[in-house]
């Protein structure tokens, strides 16, 4: 899935599959070239870690995650890309404890982990988001 603003692209969550590359799919994610930019880029520049109405701009507007089913489809997506890079973790460092190590394993291991720590702070914030929308959608229910 993208999403075109201002004349970039921006690499949203996408599928996981048995093809799925590790390193493509972190350079999508982080936006790491040119003319495109990738959802934990967008995350970072909008500072909605820092920010709730960031958040709440980057969640609806930037995302458009409207409803609760998007909400929950955006959240099952997010998952998977986190069990997928923990499983690649995994992989990465069984790679660097072999015999002679692996630097090149080494160097993508650690730059994934800023990856997950990223996607991670994003999940802890669409929570927090969610359940915010939640409590004002019952509040207005309620009066």
């Amino acid at each position: 899935m993208t999403n075109t603003k201002e004349d970039k692209t921006m690499h949203m969550l996408t599928e996981i599959t048995a093809e799925t590359d590790a390193h493509k799919l972190y350079i999508d994610l982080m936006g790491c070239r040119w003319k495109e930019t990738g959802i934990v880029d967008e995350w970072i520049r909008t500072g909605a870690v820092a920010d709730e109405t960031a958040a709440d701009r980057f969640f609806s507007e930037l995302l458009e995650i409207t409803g609760k089913e998007a909400y929950l489809a955006f959240r099952d997506l997010l998952k998977a890309h986190l069990r997928f890079f923990a499983a690649d973790q995994k992989r990465l460092s069984k790679l660097t404890r072999q015999r002679g190590g692996n630097a090149s394993a080494n160097s993508a291991r650690m730059s994934h982990a800023h990856l997950v720590t990223a996607l991670i702070e994003i999940r802890r914030a669409a929570k927090v988001w969610s359940w915010t929308r939640a409590q004002a959608a019952r509040t207005v229910a309620a009066a």
